[in-house]
């Protein structure tokens, strides 16, 4: 990713270059991250759960991890209030994005997501996801909750 000059490159690893990324996305459009660390790999089993578990903390809000796979070949993709994150880890997929599907003509754009790469797409998003040859991936609902800066200010229930 590239952070800029007024940025400093992600500590940790994977999961916090995505939570940092997934921080300034906000409500904006859809968007890819060709992270500089490696995804996690599905050699200690499934790593969907405990990446979300970890973004959970990261972010501060909770972040689910969704059914993959051909299942979801041709279907929409449904963010949550937060936005969905497409983490390719292998084959290619490829997602189309529709600006106003209520539209005469709708616009579509192609997003194609190589191994490595994440596709961010914000909550009000309209998109379906098609699967190439070998496709893997990792989908992560970003779901409404208060932010860990927001927990900390919040007033005790005690008081």
């Amino acid at each position: 990713m590239f952070w800029g000059p007024q940025q400093a490159r992600a500590a940790g690893g994977f999961a916090e270059e995505l939570a940092a990324f997934v921080r300034g996305r906000g409500d904006h459009g859809p968007a890819v991250l060709w992270p500089e660390y490696d995804p996690p790999s599905d050699a200690g089993g499934a790593p969907g759960p405990r990446l979300a578990a970890r973004l959970t903390e990261l972010v501060g809000r909770p972040v689910v991890d969704l059914p993959g796979g051909p299942q979801r070949e041709g279907r929409p993709l449904e963010p949550g209030p937060g936005g969905l994150l497409l983490v390719q880890t292998g084959g290619t997929s490829c997602v189309h994005l529709s600006a106003d599907p209520a539209a005469e003509e709708p616009r579509q754009a192609r997003i194609r997501v190589r191994p490595g790469e994440v596709l961010f797409l914000p909550r009000d998003a309209r998109a379906v996801l098609h699967h190439g040859a070998g496709a893997r991936h990792i989908l992560l609902r970003i779901d409404a909750g208060p932010r860990q800066e927001d927990k900390a200010h919040a007033p005790s229930r005690d008081a």
